[in-house]
């Protein structure tokens, strides 16, 4: 039986910055704090119909970001990002179904979510 990951993601702020394509200057750790923010904030409002009866479930993308500095110079260190649990289910969800679709999910490409090669089918890493 295969080891589900953890909701929450343990990175270097410059990791996370490489591996979205972004810029590591000054300007790019502040961009990825205003980021990290919207994304608390963004509220997903959905329903689904079964059996004559609906359900709405209103939640957040994520559930918390902590990000992690050196006070003396106020250098990004790490970032700790956890999903909501819808989002994570979600996410797993499609991990077990198809690698390949897994790659375009939402949730996974707003966080740049990494895989190491023992965790994916057919041994490759991912990164979104």
């Amino acid at each position: 039986m295969r080891t589900q990951p953890s909701r929450t993601v343990r990175l270097q702020a410059y990791d996370m910055l490489v591996a979205t394509n972004r810029q590591t200057s000054g300007e790019g750790y502040r961009l990825m704090a205003d980021a990290l923010t919207r994304l608390r904030g963004t509220t997903v409002r959905t329903n689904i119909q079964t059996g004559g009866v609906e359900e709405t479930r209103i939640f957040g993308l994520i559930e918390e970001a902590k990000i992690t500095r050196k006070t003396f110079d106020g250098r990004m260190l790490d970032l700790e990002i956890t999903l909501s649990d819808w989002v994570y289910r979600s996410v797993i969800q499609r991990r077990s179904r198809s690698m390949y679709d897994w790659r375009s999910s939402i949730a996974v490409k707003a966080i740049g979510l990494e895989f190491p090669a023992e965790q994916v089918p057919g041994g490759r890493g991912l990164r979104a």
